[in-house]
């Protein structure tokens, strides 16, 4: 049985492997620090995303609305992993910590404007002298 992709679950993993091919200077930075290990894992998991996009059509408008993957079972689940270990990456950064944050973010809002105010009651009690500064003398 042939795996197969629809139009746009082709699109979007067309566009991952694209993201993931920025990093193709992990190859060089790795041997260069005399690393080869990581520079082998590096060219090989380049290498599954390029033999993928061989089967999705390098180019973005490649016709067509489905898509037969041809690549070894074995490289094409290893490319998976990895692209699918980089989409939870992805969607961790720019969905669950902002959710996490917001929290934060809504609790920092709340104590700047509570700031505000109490600045503001200060600011009316001197006036009235009626703060502590008006009502305490100085002892020094």
């Amino acid at each position: 049985m042939a795996v197969k992709l629809g139009r746009a679950q082709r699109d979007a993993i067309h566009a991952e492997i694209l993201t993931v091919l920025t990093g193709t200077g992990d190859i060089y930075l790795a041997a260069d620090d005399g690393d080869y290990d990581a520079a082998c894992r590096h060219r090989s998991r380049f290498e599954n995303a390029m033999r993928l996009l061989d089967d999705l059509g390098w180019d973005p408008e490649t016709p067509g609305e489905e898509f037969e993957l041809t690549m070894p079972a074995d490289r094409l689940a290893r490319v998976l992993r990895y692209l699918t270990r980089q989409a939870e990456a992805t969607l961790y950064s720019h969905v669950v910590e902002p959710i996490e944050e917001r929290e934060h973010a809504a609790r920092s809002l709340t104590a700047q404007a509570a700031y505000g105010d109490l600045l503001g009651q200060l600011a009316g009690e001197a006036a009235e002298g009626t703060g502590d500064a008006a009502r305490e003398p100085r002892t020094s």
